[in-house]
């Protein structure tokens, strides 16, 4: 395990002066009784704590400078870290503490809202990635006005104090220090009259199987003396980590700067809060950010020392891009630095504002809408305009947005709102957008609805039908050559995701969609799946299937047809837009509406010979000549099931290939640990904990591994993946679905990974202790499960 080390930032000065949280009897505080080495009895919290990728219920506060949390530490001389023995601990200022020459220890549990707020607006401030985070939970140990062992005059006091910071999913800890006057005891080799000499004091944290740590580098050193001056944030005296992961995490800023964006994603539409941080801002300092393909610079806003905002603009592409962000000081001189953004294809992002009743959404009528008041795209702005974007197609099929104002200087807190829909567009979105001015001249901040189709009156429906059949009529047939076929039922759809994916518009497990808005615009369908990556001249092919689990006649029933353009975009096509503007709104047109009263809304029935001719160039799908893909399997014990059939259980320890392509250009491994209990004890078998897959040198590495807190965690290159807004997210060559949304008290996950280039996917379960891992195999280019070979 790669050790990490502090490296400490020293200013200047003689005394620490941060501010303690209020502690001591008139707080609420209880006492460490008198002691030397001792420590208060075993803590029960009311919340789980994580602590290095663990859930702790209690935790114990050691006299000698220490919180742990699985036994008590009573050695006064610091060892050098790592430590094992379940040693899992926290060391604000380990050192031999003897409260009987004088100070007092107190500690106490806290969700005083003053204090959860104060912990929340440091979280925050020092790690500008976490700025929504909120705090549920806060512990408060103070060491006041201590003396040491063996002091002979008990003059040398020092005071410090620790806060543990928790909303149950991510953990932090502040570390406050004062006075610092001595850093050893004379059994540790320490001066009895000035406290220095011996082995001072050690700052840091230990996972407690003796390779895990995190140690401040002054430690163990005379210069530990200082660390009321030193801080890895640059306030004197105060330190931040994040210390819930499997590695410790620094607050604050630095000159180098790695590059934080936040959140990771956001929405193609655009007007997002994004937080920059890493690098450090000055007051006086010019922030600007360009995001790859686009030309133009924006401007941001600096917050603090430690972290800027910039609104993101609308895009027209989805997925990974670079953001390059340029900061200029007063003196001109530039710093540049870049990092990763991944642009989220509306049909997959979680919209905060929603749609009431949306198949009776008819132009010209009253609408209701709602949205989250809470949102930090409108934070800060007591009132909001409701606008409506409607895309408008220019010459050369170029489609654009639109934006009007459909209200305005309405209350940010009322939260629902009935507007009046008018527009002369057929395809549509609303933006509630924040009523408010800046400094500098930032995008406007807006957070959206789901791009819709306005049900028109009749005779606009008719001209947008009949001027779509003329221009079809000079473009080429979308074939079905080189397409896949659709599975013919429901429960074969389901399992070839190698090919296919669930259509997020219509779908029954990822619930991109609320109930009203799912299968929206294919009444009679349960489930829709789409391929998995674009087909020839970036088609697509969408399959239907009814409430009885059979694919959908589109010439009898609302279901799929061949798409010209898919959904993911492609060449002058955008993601979403092109498709729904040139596929799904002439099914809307042609089919439902055409000739129809604009007051039935979104129902309606085949009666018209406009949908014929749209279906003369969207052709229904077929499962004609369909082969269902090779399932295979390792879960449990592991029992192992290989790609021809046969199963076998496997009870190796360490990591193994597990499908490997026959020309060695995908691999896939999973790692198999021994079983243990949730006590911890061990049982005589081994299961999956751990499982990574690539396309090598075309893919982006994934990796799903276990998390005692979030039950398993999705890594893409080493980083993990938050999916709190998303249940779908797509990467270089990789597409991830979070099935199920995984909450702090749920038991189990179920992910999809898909290599869709390559025909391969993974369907993982994980629960407490196990990866239950099922690859879907749409070709026969692979090894079967299970290559057995360790990797030294």
């Amino acid at each position: 395990m790669q050790i990490a080390v502090l490296f400490l930032l020293s200013v200047p000065g003689c005394l620490g002066i941060v501010e303690f949280y209020p502690f001591g009897s008139n707080a609420g505080d209880r006492a460490v009784s008198k002691n030397d080495d001792g420590s208060s009895p075993e803590i029960p919290i009311s919340t789980r704590f994580p602590f290095f990728n663990h859930q702790h219920d209690h935790l114990i506060i050691n006299t000698n400078g220490v919180i742990s949390f699985l036994k008590t530490v009573s050695t006064y001389t610091p060892n050098p870290f790592p430590l094992d023995g379940d040693r899992r601990l926290v060391a604000i200022f380990w050192a031999d503490v003897d409260t009987r020459n004088g100070g007092t220890v107190w500690y106490r549990e806290s969700t005083d809202q003053t204090i959860l707020d104060r912990a929340t607006n440091e979280v925050r401030t020092y790690f500008p990635q976490f700025f929504r985070f909120q705090a549920t939970w806060v512990f408060i140990a103070t060491w006041y006005d201590v003396a040491f062992f063996g002091c002979s005059t008990c003059l040398k006091r020092n005071t410090f104090q620790e806060i543990l910071i928790t909303n149950g999913q991510h953990s932090f800890t502040i570390f406050n220090y004062k006075q610092i006057e001595w850093t050893t005891g004379t059994a540790s080799g320490g001066n009895a009259s000035t406290g220095l000499g011996g082995t001072p004091a050690q700052v840091g944290f230990n996972a407690g199987d003796g390779k895990v740590f995190y140690v401040v580098n002054a430690s163990r050193t005379r210069d530990i003396l200082h660390v009321n001056h030193m801080s890895n944030i640059g306030v004197p005296g105060k330190f931040a980590f994040r210390i819930d992961a499997a590695e410790i995490g620094n607050g604050g800023c630095n000159t180098k700067g790695s590059l934080l964006i936040s959140p990771r994603h956001g929405p193609m539409l655009g007007g997002q809060y994004l937080v920059i941080s890493g690098p450090c801002m000055n007051p006086d300092d010019v922030i600007q950010v360009k995001y790859f393909y686009m030309p133009e610079l924006f401007p941001c806003q600096r917050k603090s020392n430690y972290s800027a905002i910039c609104i993101t603009p609308i895009f027209n592409i989805t997925g990974d891009i670079t953001v390059h962000v340029i900061i200029r000081d007063i003196k001109g001189q530039e710093q540049h630095h870049t990092g990763p953004y991944t642009i989220v294809n509306p049909a997959v992002f979680k919209n905060p504002v929603k749609r009431h009743q949306p198949q009776n959404w008819i132009n010209g009528h009253q609408q209701v809408i709602s949205w989250d008041p809470f949102a930090f795209e409108l934070r800060e702005s007591e009132r909001i305009h409701v606008h409506l974007f409607t895309v408008k197609e220019q010459f050369n099929n170029q489609l654009l947005w639109e934006k009007s104002t459909l209200h305005d200087n309405i209350a940010r807190t009322l939260g629902t709102y009935t507007i009046q829909l008018q527009t002369e567009g057929y395809m549509a979105a609303i933006r509630v957008t924040a009523a408010m001015e800046t400094d500098t001249d930032l995008s406007e901040r807006g957070i959206w609805s789901e791009i819709f189709a306005v049900v028109p009156q009749q005779q606009k429906s008719q001209r947008f039908c009949q001027n779509w059949l003329r221009q079809e009529y000079h473009l080429s047939r979308v074939s079905s050559q080189n397409i896949p076929p659709c599975p013919c039922t429901l429960q074969q759809a389901l399992m070839d995701t190698a090919r296919y994916q669930p259509d997020p518009d219509c779908n029954m497990v990822t619930k991109t969609r609320d109930g009203d808005f799912n299968c929206l615009y294919r009444a009679d369908a349960k489930h829709c799946v789409r391929l998995s990556v674009p087909g020839p001249l970036d088609s697509d092919n969408v399959c239907c299937y009814d409430f009885s689990g059979n694919l959908i006649d589109t010439r009898v029933k609302e279901g799929g047809s061949l798409q010209r353009y898919h959904y993911l975009g492609g060449e002058k096509n955008i993601p979403y837009v092109t498709n729904f503007y040139y596929d799904v709104l002439p099914f809307l047109h042609c089919c439902r509406y055409y000739g129809i009263s604009s007051d039935v809304g979104q129902g309606g029935s085949f009666l018209y010979s406009e949908c014929q001719d749209y279906l003369e160039f969207r052709k229904i799908s077929s499962c004609y000549n369909y082969i269902p893909p090779r399932p295979a399997g390792a879960n449990g014990d592991p029992h192992i099931k290989t790609l021809d059939g046969f199963g076998y259980n496997f009870n190796g320890l360490g990591e193994f290939h597990f499908i490997v392509s026959r020309n060695m250009s995908f691999e896939s491994q999973i790692r198999f640990e021994q079983a243990k209990r949730s006590n911890g004890s061990t049982v005589a078998a081994s299961v999956c904990t751990s499982f990574v897959a690539r396309v090598i040198n075309a893919s982006d590495t994934v990796e799903v591994i276990l998390n005692s807190i979030r039950v398993a965690d999705v890594l893409i290159n080493g980083q993990i993946q938050d999916f709190s807004d998303v249940s779908w997210l797509r990467y270089d060559g990789v597409s991830i679905l979070n099935l199920h949304k995984t909450s702090i008290n749920t038991t189990s996950r179920e992910i999809l990974v898909m290599f869709a280039d390559v025909g391969v996917s993974f369907r993982i379960m994980a629960s407490y202790n196990v990866l239950n891992v099922m690859p879907i195999i749409a070709n026969d280019s692979f090894k079967g499960t299970c290559k057995i070979r360790l990797f030294i």
